[in-house]
C-alpha cells in the first residue's frame, strides 16, 4: 500500500496536515494512520479548546496568528452549523501574573507584541472590574489577548478529519508499531506489527504519544504525556457576563461554555494539568 506523505495520528494536528496538504494542491496520495478512530480518549477529543497567540517562542506565536484567523471563519468554511459548529469565541485569553512569573511574562509580553499580537497589560483593579468575584489577593497584572478565545474540540476534531476525507485523505485504523528504515532515513511504518505502507514522508503527528514513535527512529523526543483532569460545572443560574479564558499561575484554568439548545444550563469548564498545591476562589 505505498503513499506519497504518511502521517501518524488523526486528531487536529494529523487531519490538519492532511487537509491542508491536498486544499492547497499537493497532488500525491495522503494516508492518515489513526489507532482509535473514535477518539474517545484522544487529547483532541478530550481538550479545552484554548486558543491563543501567547506563547514564548516566536515561531508558536506566528503559527497561532494563522490560526486566529482559520478559526474565525471555521464553521463557515466547514459548513458546520448548531449543535455541530466549533463557534470559535473570542472573548480573550486571560494570563494572571505573580511574583513567580512576573519575568518571563513580562518577556513574552514584549516578545508577542514585537511580532503583531494585540494585548494589554491589566492591573488588578482592571480586572476587578471585567470579572466580578475574581479572587486576585496574590496577583500582579494580567496579560490580555482580545482576539484569542476558544472552541468547541470535538467540532474542530470533526470539521478538520471531515474535510481531510473530503480532500481525498484516506484514514487508515490502526497501531504504528514500527517504522520502516534504511539507515537513518524513514520510508514507511508497519501496522499492527505485520502490515506495512511504503511512503515519502512520514510525519510524526501522534501528540503525547510523538516521543513512543519517534524512538523508533532512535530519535529522542522531548514530549511527555501530562494527565489533565477537566471538570464541568452546571451555573445554579444564568450569567450574562461573557468572560475570557483564565489561565492562574497554579496550573488551573477555567472558561465558560455556552447552551447550544434551548433549555441547556449553563456551565463552566475549569482544567489542571498538574497537582495544585493552593486554591482560588
Amino acid at each position: 500500500m505505498p503513499a506519497d506523505v504518511i502521517v501518524i495520528g488523526g486528531g487536529v494536528i494529523g487531519s490538519s496536515i492532511a487537509y491542508h496538504l491536498l486544499d492547497e494542491g499537493f497532488p500525491g496520495r495522503v494516508i492518515v494512520v489513526e489507532r482509535d478512530p473514535t477518539y474517545a480518549r484522544a487529547s483532541s477529543n478530550l481538550a479545552m479548546g484554548g486558543i491563543r497567540q501567547q506563547f514564548s517562542s516566536a515561531l508558536n506565536i506566528q503559527l497561532a496568528q494563522f490560526s486566529i484567523a482559520f478559526y474565525a471563519t471555521f464553521d463557515r468554511r466547514f459548513g458546520l452549523r448548531g449543535a455541530a459548529a466549533a463557534a470559535f469565541r473570542q472573548r480573550g485569553y486571560l494570563f494572571l501574573v505573580d511574583a513567580s512569573n512576573r519575568d518571563r511574562f513580562n518577556a513574552r509580553f514584549e516578545r508577542q507584541r514585537s511580532l503583531g499580537a494585540r494585548l494589554s497589560r491589566l492591573s488588578t483593579a482592571d480586572m476587578a472590574r471585567r470579572i466580578p468575584g475574581l479572587v486576585l489577593d496574590d496577583i500582579e497584572f494580567g496579560i490580555l489577548g482580545p482576539d484569542d478565545g476558544y472552541a468547541n474540540p470535538k467540532a474542530v476534531l470533526h470539521g478538520f478529519r471531515h474535510a481531510a476525507q473530503s480532500a481525498g485523505a484516506e484514514f487508515v485504523a490502526a497501531e504504528v508499531t514500527a517504522l520502516r528504515r534504511d539507515g537513518h532515513r524513514v520510508h514507511g511504518v508497519v501496522l499492527n506489527g505485520d502490515e506495512t505502507i511504503d511512503g515519502a514522508i512520514v510525519v510524526n503527528a501522534a501528540g503525547p504519544y510523538a516521543a513512543r514513535i519517534a524512538t523508533m527512529a532512535d530519535l529522542d523526543l522531548p514530549v511527555r504525556p501530562v494527565r489533565q483532569h477537566l471538570f464541568r460545572a452546571y451555573l445554579q443560574a444564568h450569567t450574562p457576563e461573557r468572560h475570557p479564558m483564565i489561565v492562574d499561575p497554579s496550573g488551573v484554568d477555567g472558561r465558560q461554555e455556552d447552551p447550544v439548545a434551548a433549555g441547556d444550563r449553563e456551565r463552566s469548564i475549569v482544567a489542571c494539568a498538574r497537582l495544585v498545591e493552593r486554591r482560588r476562589g
